[in-house]
């Protein structure tokens, strides 16, 4: 799947993929019991079967029910996640992100966190020599 096509997923799509990876693998009964503003269990069904043809989920067959889960890791799909954030709420800037993320209010960083997030700026610098 390319990224234009991750990035065509409805907001019914993206919360049973949420589910998907909080819980896999899942039915759909699972899906149905979990979703937000729960619609009927036929759409949830249907919108599976959706995310099947377009690859974001396997299914399986055990024993009289299908079980679904991700198609992609979750790695994978947590990379896809940031890029969708960053271009939608950041312009595509890891600094802001950042900045965001440091300044949320309610979000408490510590000092360890602090410290290896540090690490990982100074191993970037290493990997990417500033244009000068």
């Amino acid at each position: 799947m390319s990224k234009d096509e991750s990035n065509q997923l409805s907001r019914r799509e993206r919360q049973i993929m949420d589910i998907c990876f909080e819980k896999e693998p899942v039915s759909a009964r699972d899906v149905w019991e979990d979703i937000p503003d729960q619609p009927s269990y036929a759409t949830v069904r249907k919108l599976l079967t959706i995310l099947v043809e377009k690859g974001e989920l396997k299914r399986k067959l055990e024993g009289k029910k299908f079980l679904y889960s991700s198609a992609r890791s979750r790695k994978t799909a947590a990379k896809s996640a940031a890029r969708r954030l960053l271009d939608t709420f950041y312009r595509g800037s890891v600094e802001e992100a950042v900045m965001g993320l440091l300044g949320a209010k309610d979000e408490k960083v510590t000092a360890e966190e602090l410290e290896r997030i540090s690490l990982m700026i100074e191993s970037a610098k290493k990997d990417k020599p500033s244009k000068r």
